[in-house]
Protein backbone atom coordinates (compact mmCIF):
# COMPACT_ATOMS: atom_id res chain seq x y z
CA UNK A 1 0.00 0.00 0.00
CA UNK A 2 1.52 3.51 -0.74
CA UNK A 3 1.32 6.18 1.08
CA UNK A 4 -1.33 9.23 -0.14
CA UNK A 5 1.13 11.87 -1.31
CA UNK A 6 -1.18 14.43 -1.02
CA UNK A 7 -1.52 14.45 3.35
CA UNK A 8 0.22 17.63 4.19
CA UNK A 9 1.57 18.33 7.72
CA UNK A 10 -0.51 21.42 7.49
CA UNK A 11 -3.64 19.31 7.35
CA UNK A 12 -2.37 17.05 10.09
CA UNK A 13 -1.72 20.27 12.45
CA UNK A 14 -5.03 21.74 12.11
CA UNK A 15 -6.88 18.43 13.10
CA UNK A 16 -4.82 18.61 16.16
CA UNK A 17 -5.07 22.36 16.44
CA UNK A 18 -8.71 21.79 16.06
CA UNK A 19 -8.82 18.75 18.91
CA UNK A 20 -6.01 20.22 20.89
CA UNK A 21 -7.99 20.45 24.45
CA UNK A 22 -10.06 16.49 23.38
CA UNK A 23 -7.94 14.23 25.86
CA UNK A 24 -8.86 11.20 24.07
CA UNK A 25 -6.91 12.89 20.85
CA UNK A 26 -5.18 9.58 19.39
CA UNK A 27 -2.80 8.25 16.67
CA UNK A 28 -5.76 6.50 15.94
CA UNK A 29 -8.46 9.13 15.70
CA UNK A 30 -5.98 11.35 13.66
CA UNK A 31 -5.20 8.04 11.51
CA UNK A 32 -9.29 7.52 10.98
CA UNK A 33 -9.80 11.13 10.28
CA UNK A 34 -7.48 10.97 7.45
CA UNK A 35 -8.12 8.01 6.40
CA UNK A 36 -5.16 6.22 6.24
CA UNK A 37 -3.41 3.62 8.80
CA UNK A 38 -1.45 3.92 11.95
CA UNK A 39 1.58 2.88 9.80
CA UNK A 40 1.51 4.93 6.88
CA UNK A 41 0.73 8.13 9.25
CA UNK A 42 3.47 6.90 11.38
CA UNK A 43 5.56 7.06 8.23
CA UNK A 44 4.34 10.21 6.63
CA UNK A 45 4.71 12.12 9.65
CA UNK A 46 8.18 10.82 10.49
CA UNK A 47 9.35 11.84 6.63
CA UNK A 48 7.80 14.93 6.79
CA UNK A 49 8.86 16.28 10.52
CA UNK A 50 11.06 13.76 11.79
CA UNK A 51 8.76 13.00 14.72
CA UNK A 52 6.40 10.17 15.91
CA UNK A 53 2.75 10.92 15.40
CA UNK A 54 2.47 11.38 19.55
CA UNK A 55 5.34 13.08 19.97
CA UNK A 56 3.55 15.59 17.02
CA UNK A 57 0.93 15.66 19.06
CA UNK A 58 2.22 15.92 22.53
CA UNK A 59 4.99 18.80 20.85
CA UNK A 60 2.02 20.80 19.41
CA UNK A 61 0.15 20.32 22.81
CA UNK A 62 2.95 22.45 24.60
CA UNK A 63 3.93 24.67 22.59
CA UNK A 64 -0.07 25.80 22.51
CA UNK A 65 0.70 25.72 26.18
CA UNK A 66 3.28 27.73 26.31
CA UNK A 67 1.58 30.59 24.32
CA UNK A 68 -1.14 30.49 26.84
CA UNK A 69 0.76 30.63 29.79
CA UNK A 70 3.28 33.10 28.25
CA UNK A 71 0.49 35.36 26.49
CA UNK A 72 -2.27 35.10 28.01
CA UNK A 73 -1.28 34.76 31.60
CA UNK A 74 -2.88 30.91 31.86
CA UNK A 75 -2.03 29.40 35.29
CA UNK A 76 0.31 25.78 34.69
CA UNK A 77 -2.96 24.10 35.92
CA UNK A 78 -5.42 25.74 33.31
CA UNK A 79 -2.92 25.81 30.03
CA UNK A 80 -2.51 22.08 30.77
CA UNK A 81 -6.26 20.87 30.59
CA UNK A 82 -6.96 22.97 27.70
CA UNK A 83 -4.22 21.44 25.69
CA UNK A 84 -5.54 17.88 26.44
CA UNK A 85 -3.23 16.98 29.63
CA UNK A 86 -5.52 15.69 32.24
CA UNK A 87 -2.23 15.82 34.51
CA UNK A 88 -0.70 19.21 35.06
CA UNK A 89 2.20 17.15 36.97
CA UNK A 90 2.87 15.34 33.75
CA UNK A 91 2.49 18.06 31.62
CA UNK A 92 5.23 19.57 33.71
CA UNK A 93 7.74 17.44 33.24
CA UNK A 94 7.12 17.32 29.50
CA UNK A 95 7.22 20.99 29.20
CA UNK A 96 10.91 21.23 31.63
CA UNK A 97 11.70 19.05 28.50
CA UNK A 98 10.44 20.73 25.96
CA UNK A 99 11.51 23.79 26.84
CA UNK A 100 14.23 23.56 29.25
CA UNK A 101 12.52 25.46 31.95
CA UNK A 102 9.30 24.69 34.26
CA UNK A 103 5.94 26.52 33.32
CA UNK A 104 6.04 28.47 36.00
CA UNK A 105 9.08 30.40 35.66
CA UNK A 106 7.77 32.01 31.76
Amino acid sequence: MQICQCLQIDDIKLFIDNNISNQNLSVEMLADHLSISRTQLNRKIKSLTGQTPNNLIKSIRLKKAYALIKDEGATVSEASYKVGFNDPNYFTICFSKEFGKNPSKI
